[in-house]
C-alpha cells in the first residue's frame, strides 16, 4: 500500500502540531504550583521528539510517498 505525497506530509504537519502543543504544555505547567517539574520537562523533551520526527516524516514524503496521477 502506497500513500500520496500530501498524506505523508499531512502526517508530518500533524506530528509537528502535536510537538507544538507539548512543548507550550510542558512550559506552561512549569508555572503551575505543586505540579511535579519532571513531568513538565517530559512533556518538553517529548514535544521536540515530535516534532523532529514530523520534520523527518516531511522531509523523506517525496522518497517514500506517490504521486498524485501514479495508479
Amino acid at each position: 500500500m502506497h500513500f500520496r505525497i500530501s498524506t505523508i506530509e499531512k502526517l508530518g504537519d500533524t506530528c509537528i502540531r502535536f510537538g507544538e502543543a507539548a512543548v507550550v504544555g510542558g512550559a506552561a505547567t512549569l508555572f503551575v504550583e505543586n505540579f511535579p517539574a519532571v513531568v513538565s520537562a517530559g512533556g518538553i523533551f517529548v514535544g521536540i521528539i515530535l516534532i523532529w520526527i514530523g520534520l523527518l516524516i516531511f522531509d523523506g514524503a517525496d522518497q517514500w510517498g506517490r504521486k498524485s496521477q501514479e495508479v
